[in-house]
């Protein structure tokens, strides 16, 4: 897993095509989704927000999560763009990050089918399983993770 940066632009950018390509090339653009424009670099992402600003066609800056391999899970495509079998990315800012980091397997096992109905994406970081849920569900985890007495660590995703 690691981070990465989207600026989301005015689906008109699809008119202009001699403009596009000179953002590709400008900015070290490493994927384009539908109407958001992909960067390995803060300052690349920064650099095109300025020109698309420039041109009118700003609307917004992800900061994105991007994850070569790893699971689906039932909330995958309301936090998540694909551009292509492997590739995910998430929105971080609605997600929360965590890893089991303490408990016995049946009450691991039991948490992890309670977890399956909120679950974004299952990967691993670090050696160890790292599991995406809404941000707004972090409560429910911690109270969850109390009930079947086990231990969770939420990341900081902003330092992944």
């Amino acid at each position: 897993m690691k981070k990465m940066f989207g600026i989301e632009v005015d689906e008109f950018i699809e008119e202009l095509n001699d403009f596009k390509m000179f953002i590709i090339e400008e900015t070290q653009c490493a994927e384009i989704i539908g109407s958001v424009y992909l960067y390995h670099l803060e300052q690349d992402a920064v650099q095109a927000k300025e020109i698309f600003t420039e041109a009118d066609l700003y609307i917004d800056f992800h900061k994105l999560i991007n994850s070569e391999t790893g699971r689906n899970g039932e909330c995958y495509y309301d936090y998540s763009l694909q551009s292509s079998p492997g590739k995910h990315y998430f929105f971080a800012e609605l997600l929360e990050g965590f890893v089991i980091s303490k408990g016995e397997q049946d009450s691991i096992s039991m948490f992890k089918l309670q977890l399956e109905e909120h679950l974004v994406f299952q990967s691993s970081w670090q050696n160890k399983d790292v599991f995406l849920i809404d941000g707004k569900l972090k409560e429910l985890i911690q109270g969850l993770s109390k009930a079947y007495d086990i231990e969770v660590s939420f990341l900081d995703l902003d330092k992944l």
